[in-house]
């Protein structure tokens, strides 16, 4: 372990596409940010378990089983995080965004990825870990609903 705990997480971070490609080095270095502010146990299971993709059509998206390219054959979860739509936005609510994915991940056992329950639940477990909630109105997705929703900027 280095003496900067954030140089730690960088090491430990599986990114898709690497900085050197597409996507932005500082984008990475605020999912560093956001894992730091996760309590030790959740960040060593995202940092296990998860490869974050920058890109997407969502503000963020958290997808099972997928094996990228680069993986070793290692089933994991997948969070997509459209930065390029958030550049406007302020780095709390990109890093609440980052939070909320994560705890999907966290919690897919309870209430699986998406609909009622599961936003709730996310948010829920994001406030406990000191960030704000990313809905302000859970009406989008009805009493059962499983579409998908776009969160508030």
């Amino acid at each position: 372990m280095t003496a900067n705990p954030l140089d730690d997480v960088m090491y430990n971070l599986k990114v898709s596409p690497i900085p050197a490609t597409c996507s932005v080095e500082a984008d990475h270095q605020l999912i560093g940010e956001t894992l730091l502010r996760l309590p030790t146990r959740v960040r060593n299971k995202i940092l296990d378990t998860v490869t974050f993709v920058a890109m997407g059509d969502v503000l963020g998206q958290t997808e099972e089983d997928y094996c990228p390219p680069h993986a070793e054959s290692k089933r994991g979860w997948d969070i997509y995080i459209n930065f390029p739509a958030m550049r406007k936005s302020p780095k709390s609510r990109v890093m609440e965004t980052i939070a909320h994915e994560c705890a999907h991940v966290v919690l897919h056992k309870t209430y699986g990825t998406g609909g009622l329950e599961a936003e709730k639940g996310a948010d829920d477990l994001i406030e406990k870990w000191g960030f704000k909630r990313t809905y302000k109105s859970y009406r989008q997705f009805g009493s059962a609903s499983k579409k998908k929703a776009v969160k508030m900027e």
